[in-house]
């Protein structure tokens, strides 16, 4: 698993530091918070009321931080892969100042192997300091790790800005992850005798969330009927996922995919040409030792954290899939899922809300650092490796003398695949539904440090031009200049359901026809059919038998 992105200091910083992929533990600011009691001190910082009891929270400069709120019971014991269920009232004031823990996952800094708790469904609200004449639009933030990974207490994700600068309230949320979010089994099937699902439990963390959201937010200063939901990554596709859920109608009003995934190919059951989600949880249990017991389930349940994520470790995001890896992550269950989310978006079985769909230039490049890629014969190899019905036809769309390097050449290849032509076709689907739609292309690179700078527009960088939170980047004014105008357009999106306004420039709306994009960077300008040819290309591998779906999705995908 180490051998291509979490290999030596330099990735496990990256991992540290830039999208939820993974998280480092000096990010993280502490655990459930400490308990006050109403007869006890003059509370220092203003409190709110939820359904299950009062919050106190920390006053920042222009608004209060709330975090480590528990919006769900503790998933332990007999609530190990169930569906969320509420958590019990406090009668006491809960000092609300610390993150709650992550939730379990190995860890990406050096020294470390498994942190975090199961004991961890929190969310964090930045909210206004006073009282308002009106509500402001919510912005709910869905994290990314590939959706085995990541926590909602990293640094980047602060709330502060958009709430201060922005006018909006931020809610970001902790969900189950890995095999603790979304395993799948028959006998856990069999105990949701009114549903017969199994496996989707982040996502369903995510809905349940949402609807403590709806329910507690004007507390906060909150709309409960302006919601935006948006995600990085993992994240992305969660957003997709809940944008074709069933299950999610009239949960929000808008939403963001930034990076992210459309395609959720595995099914629960009755999967005859791939392993079906049920399928890999019978392997799963017999990895863990428990496929002769009496009561598989119990036996599975009496295991600790740390032996159910060694069961069947994932692999590395992106080149798992591409492999056929181990990978976790959403299931077509009938239930949470009745189909892909792309699927949903071409049959216009989606949640009619306005979209932002999103990509970075170099997408992939942090995801190859750790391959060979000097020579032509490296990038040779590595074409022929990954793509062994297809590796001449991919090789003469994308001929090495096009490109600086092999490693450059390589990113081009798998940020179209696995990025850029699965947003494109969920965009065209969304538009020709007539969606309201706005699509950006971010292609900025910063400056400092400089090893970022070699990176491109890589992976996740984005974000801290969304949130205005530089916690690994120093930024130029540049960089600050165009961090002003995303957080604006963010903003203006979770505002009206557009993101322009008059002291920005145009961002179009995308039609099939004009098939327009917005260009983040300095300067910002617009662009016409982005990488049309080359997702061409993929689409025609694609129909013609010659590339696994799962390959055009970065996250897990399922077969």
């Amino acid at each position: 698993m180490r051998k291509y992105i979490w290999r030596g200091t330099l990735i496990s910083v990256l991992m540290v530091a830039l999208d939820g992929f993974h998280l480092g533990v000096p990010l993280l600011q502490g655990v459930h918070g400490e308990w006050l009691t109403k007869g006890g001190s003059t509370p220092t910082s203003p409190q709110r009321e939820t359904e299950y009891g009062l919050v106190r929270g920390e006053v920042l400069e222009h608004s209060i931080a709330f975090r480590g709120i528990p919006y769900a019971a503790p998933p332990v014991g007999e609530l190990r892969w169930r569906a969320p269920q509420p958590h019990a009232p406090w009668d006491d004031v809960r000092e609300a100042v610390t993150f709650g823990s992550p939730c379990p996952q190995f860890a990406a800094a050096p020294g470390q192997e498994i942190i975090g708790e199961e004991d961890c469904l929190t969310l964090n609200i930045w909210a206004p300091r006073e009282p308002e004449p009106s509500l402001r639009p919510v912005m709910f933030f869905i994290h990314g790790g590939g959706n085995v990974q990541g926590s909602s207490s990293l640094s980047t994700y602060d709330g502060q800005a958009l709430v201060e600068r922005g006018g909006v309230v931020v809610v970001t949320i902790n969900y189950r992850l890995g095999p603790l979010g979304f395993l799948a089994h028959p006998l856990l099937s069999a105990e949701d005798s009114e549903h017969h699902s199994s496996g989707n439990y982040g996502l369903l963390d995510q809905i349940f969330a949402l609807q403590w959201v709806r329910r507690n937010i004007q507390n906060f200063g909150g709309d409960p009927e302006n919601i935006t939901i948006f995600g990085e990554s993992a994240g992305g596709l969660n957003v997709s996922s809940l944008v074709s859920s069933p299950l999610t109608t009239g949960l929000f009003h808008r939403a963001i995919v930034e990076s992210g995934g459309f395609l959720v190919s595995r099914r629960l059951r009755d999967a005859p040409e791939a392993e079906s989600a049920e399928e890999f949880g019978l392997r799963f249990a017999e990895a863990i030792g428990c496929d002769g017991a009496d009561d598989p389930l119990a036996c599975m349940r009496s295991k600790t954290v740390e032996e159910v994520l060694q069961a069947l470790r994932p692999g590395p995001p992106l080149l798992s899939n591409l492999q056929g890896g181990v990978t976790y992550g959403p299931n077509i269950d009938g239930y949470v899922l009745t189909e892909s989310p792309l699927d949903a978006m071409l049959a216009g079985n989606h949640h009619r809300v306005p979209m932002i769909i999103g990509t970075n230039k170099n997408e992939a490049s942090i995801f190859i650092v750790g391959m060979r890629l000097r020579s032509e014969a490296d990038y040779r190899a590595a074409v022929e490796r990954f793509f062994p019905r297809a590796s001449e036809e991919v090789l003469a769309r994308y001929p090495l003398s096009d490109y600086a390097s092999p490693r450059e050449a390589f990113d081009a290849i798998l940020t179209d695949l696995a990025f850029i032509c699965p947003a494109r076709a969920a965009s065209l689907a969304l538009a020709f539904h007539q969606t309201p739609l706005f699509v950006y292309h971010f292609t900025h690179t910063v400056r400092f440090p400089a090893f970022l700078r070699r990176l491109g527009a890589f992976h996740g960088l984005e974000l801290p031009f969304v949130f205005q939170s530089f916690s690994f980047v120093r930024p130029t004014s540049e960089d600050r200049e165009l961090a002003e105008m995303m957080l604006a357009y963010w903003t203006n999106f979770a505002r009206h359901g557009d993101p322009n306004a008059p002291d920005l420039p145009r961002w179009p709306m995308f039609t099939i026809e004009g098939d327009e994009h917005l260009v983040l960077d300095i300067p910002i300008a617009t662009g016409v059919g982005l990488r049309k040819e080359f997702c061409e290309f993929w689409f025609d591998l694609f129909n013609r038998g010659l590339l696994q779906r799962r390959a055009m999705s970065h996250i897990g995908a399922g077969e």
